[in-house]
């Protein structure tokens, strides 16, 4: 199919060329046609009579007096975005200028560069040097002479006789078509056969057409590719929207850190099942501080005992009645949680620091415990108030395991910093401050509770840009002038801004 697309364009190519070279030569009448009583064609040129009358010269002097003069480069405009004007035909010349794509530069000459190929002399804007051929697109100047006519001779119009050239592989010539009539005809010398030229052409309109459709054909099937991959893109994000519904629905079961296989597990929920039963129940005293220490002190002890030794600087943030066997949950820095049994620590006395939570439970480096929850019967809400205005509230039951010490990873949100941690057994008001001197009260009842323990929370502080909750307190023990202006019944809400005396007020309880 190719060789014979390939053959069939040469031979068009060459019927055009003819075609159009014939035409030529008879318009202007450079090759007149006789025919010899023979019936052969003979071709008689201008030279040829000119040879004929002795006067050779003369008509040697007449065809170049015809003939066009050749073309020279004058002007030339730049194909290029940017182009360096050189001060010589060297691409390592020193730059003499540069010109951008459309301008038009005027050439004054041309030469030969060291890398071989052509360069042009021009100038512009006062700038003079030297640029590569293939940079621009050059402007020839054509000097044409017409042709001298002699009115005392009249042209005789050729015959229309075919010609055929049997040197060449191909050759045109005007020949009868059998049903009385001429066409032209192509002839392939090499083969030995001819073609007629208005089938060739009609051929190649066809060919055309066929292309054509071809080309509309392909747009089509673009089209219906693209769109087709759209869908499957969509589809990709639909089930990639599913795969983490379904994944943040169960994730409850899959944040937890084990380390043990199934058999294990099991195994650990009986250990753990004969640990309550024979961990002793008593009624203690707990202690957690600032920094992170805690200790439990039996009321023995308790009475007996004098002021509780504490790191320098550091002061007890909980102090907490509750039995031997409660659970305790340390949230840390890195939002996990790590669970264990207050029965786990030996009993402390007031002249101890108690144990430093980090190192007991064995944390990772950098972690630091941030909230310390006790329950007996995983009741209430866990509360999380965060930077940017929203807050969660999450069923301590969504904490509960079978066994008395696990980590569980995603305890809280990490979406934005932590202000404020509380276990809630009841519903309670809460005063919110801003870092825009604003102040709102909000009841926890407000806010919708999550079962997912790392949910993001919902908008409960209208904040501006670059600001944020930076303190958060139970309004319980607050005296306010007028709670009624930082009391919010819908959420969320920017609050009241303080007023002095309410300032003044809270100062002295932060």
């Amino acid at each position: 199919m190719m060789k014979w697309t390939t053959k069939f364009s040469t031979v068009l190519g060459c019927a055009l060329a003819a075609v159009f070279l014939f035409t030529s030569t008879m318009e202007v009448g450079a090759v007149p046609l006789t025919s010899s009583p023979s019936g052969t064609t003979t071709t008689t040129t201008t030279d040829t009579n000119a040879a004929e009358d002795g006067n050779a010269d003369a008509a040697a002097e007449d065809n170049a007096a015809g003939t066009a003069a050749a073309g020279t480069v004058t002007s030339a405009t730049v194909t290029s975005s940017s182009v360096n004007i050189r001060s010589e035909a060297s691409t390592s010349a020193s730059l003499a200028g540069k010109a951008t794509s459309g301008q038009e530069l005027t050439v004054t000459g041309e030469t030969q560069g060291s890398d071989g190929k052509t360069w042009y002399a021009v100038t512009f804007d006062n700038v003079s040097g030297y640029i590569r051929s293939d940079l621009v697109e050059a402007h020839v100047s054509e000097a044409t002479a017409e042709p001298a006519v002699d009115e005392s001779q009249e042209t005789e119009e050729p015959e229309e006789e075919p010609i055929v050239d049997n040197s060449a592989d191909y050759s045109v010539a005007f020949e009868d078509d059998g049903s009385g009539s001429s066409a032209w005809y192509l002839h392939d010398n090499t083969m030995g056969t001819r073609y007629q030229v208005s089938d060739l052409l009609n051929a190649e309109e066809t060919n055309k057409n066929n292309q054509a459709t071809i080309d509309q054909t392909a747009k089509s099937m673009r089209f219906v590719v693209i769109l087709m991959a759209f869908v499957i893109v969509v589809l990709i994000i639909v089930v990639t929207i599913l795969i983490i519904k379904v994944r943040s629905t169960y994730e409850d079961y899959d944040d937890y850190d084990d380390d043990e296989d199934d058999d294990e597990d099991d195994e650990d929920d009986d250990e753990d099942e004969d640990e309550d039963e024979g961990m002793p129940d008593y009624p203690v005293t707990v202690f957690y501080t600032r920094e992170g220490y805690f200790k439990k002190i039996t009321p023995q002890s308790l009475r007996m005992s004098g002021e509780q030794k504490l790191k320098e600087g550091d002061e007890i943030t909980v102090q907490m009645e509750t039995k031997n066997n409660a659970e305790l949950l340390f949230f840390t820095s890195k939002c996990q949680v790590y669970k264990c049994r207050v029965g786990d620590f030996d009993d402390g006395k007031a002249s101890v620091m108690g144990d430093y939570i980090a190192a007991r439970l064995g944390m990772e480096e950098g972690e630091t415990p941030v909230y310390m929850a006790l329950t007996t019967d995983y009741k209430g809400h866990m509360f999380f108030l965060f930077a940017n205005g929203k807050a969660a509230k999450v069923p301590m039951e969504s904490y509960a395991t079978k066994q008395n010490r696990r980590k569980l990873l995603n305890a809280f949100s990490d979406k934005s910093p932590l202000v404020y941690a509380a276990h809630l057994h009841e519903e309670c008001e809460l005063a919110i401050y801003t870092s825009a001197g604003r102040m709102l009260l909000v009841n926890s009842a407000q806010v919708p509770a999550k079962q997912t323990k790392n949910t993001a929370g919902v908008n409960v502080v209208t904040l501006k840009k670059n600001q944020s909750i930076i303190h958060v307190r139970r309004a319980a023990n607050l005296e306010l002038t007028d709670p009624h202006r930082y009391r919010v019944r819908t959420l969320p809400a920017a609050g009241a801004i303080l007023r002095g005396e309410d300032t003044a007020e809270q100062m002295q309880l932060l």
